[in-house]
Protein backbone atom coordinates (compact mmCIF):
# COMPACT_ATOMS: atom_id res chain seq x y z
CA UNK A 1 0.00 0.00 0.00
CA UNK A 2 0.90 3.99 -0.56
CA UNK A 3 1.54 5.85 2.23
CA UNK A 4 -0.89 8.11 1.52
CA UNK A 5 -3.90 5.80 1.02
CA UNK A 6 -6.46 5.31 3.52
CA UNK A 7 -5.77 1.68 4.93
CA UNK A 8 -1.88 2.33 4.84
CA UNK A 9 -2.97 5.13 7.32
CA UNK A 10 -5.58 3.01 9.52
CA UNK A 11 -2.18 0.58 9.70
CA UNK A 12 0.22 3.32 10.82
CA UNK A 13 -2.35 4.84 13.76
CA UNK A 14 -3.13 1.01 14.40
CA UNK A 15 0.95 0.22 15.24
CA UNK A 16 0.77 3.76 16.95
CA UNK A 17 -2.06 2.24 18.75
CA UNK A 18 -0.39 -0.75 19.31
CA UNK A 19 2.57 0.86 21.02
CA UNK A 20 0.71 3.19 23.23
CA UNK A 21 -0.36 0.22 24.67
CA UNK A 22 2.95 -1.76 25.07
CA UNK A 23 4.54 1.20 26.40
CA UNK A 24 1.38 1.53 29.31
CA UNK A 25 1.64 -2.36 29.85
CA UNK A 26 5.12 -1.32 31.11
CA UNK A 27 4.49 1.76 32.90
CA UNK A 28 6.07 4.20 30.45
CA UNK A 29 2.73 6.41 30.71
CA UNK A 30 4.63 9.47 28.78
CA UNK A 31 5.61 7.35 26.05
CA UNK A 32 2.15 5.65 25.87
CA UNK A 33 0.04 9.06 26.04
CA UNK A 34 2.75 10.49 23.03
CA UNK A 35 2.23 6.86 20.84
CA UNK A 36 -1.64 7.77 21.76
CA UNK A 37 -1.26 11.45 20.46
CA UNK A 38 -0.11 10.44 17.43
CA UNK A 39 -2.69 7.60 16.75
CA UNK A 40 -5.22 10.55 17.15
CA UNK A 41 -3.96 13.10 14.91
CA UNK A 42 -3.24 10.25 11.91
CA UNK A 43 -6.84 8.91 12.52
CA UNK A 44 -8.60 12.69 13.09
CA UNK A 45 -7.01 13.76 9.93
CA UNK A 46 -8.16 10.21 8.22
CA UNK A 47 -12.05 10.77 9.60
CA UNK A 48 -11.91 14.23 8.45
CA UNK A 49 -11.18 13.15 4.86
CA UNK A 50 -12.76 10.20 4.81
CA UNK A 51 -15.65 10.33 6.98
CA UNK A 52 -17.37 7.41 6.02
CA UNK A 53 -13.82 4.91 6.83
CA UNK A 54 -16.02 3.20 9.54
CA UNK A 55 -13.00 1.43 10.79
CA UNK A 56 -10.82 5.08 11.27
CA UNK A 57 -13.92 6.74 13.11
CA UNK A 58 -14.01 3.34 15.41
CA UNK A 59 -10.27 3.12 15.76
CA UNK A 60 -10.51 7.27 16.79
CA UNK A 61 -13.20 6.35 19.56
CA UNK A 62 -10.74 4.14 21.17
CA UNK A 63 -7.80 6.05 20.96
CA UNK A 64 -10.08 8.97 22.42
CA UNK A 65 -11.34 6.67 24.99
CA UNK A 66 -8.18 5.38 26.37
CA UNK A 67 -6.50 9.31 26.28
CA UNK A 68 -9.47 10.07 28.61
CA UNK A 69 -8.93 6.90 30.88
CA UNK A 70 -5.28 7.80 31.23
CA UNK A 71 -6.06 11.70 32.03
CA UNK A 72 -8.44 10.33 34.43
CA UNK A 73 -6.02 7.80 36.37
CA UNK A 74 -3.58 10.63 36.23
CA UNK A 75 -5.91 12.97 38.07
CA UNK A 76 -7.46 10.07 40.31
CA UNK A 77 -3.61 9.54 41.54
CA UNK A 78 -2.57 13.24 42.03
CA UNK A 79 -5.60 13.79 44.59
Amino acid sequence: TEPDKPEARLETAMAYNQLAAAKGAIGKREESVAYSAKARDVLEKLVAEYPDHHHAGNHLATVLANLARVAQNQHEEAK
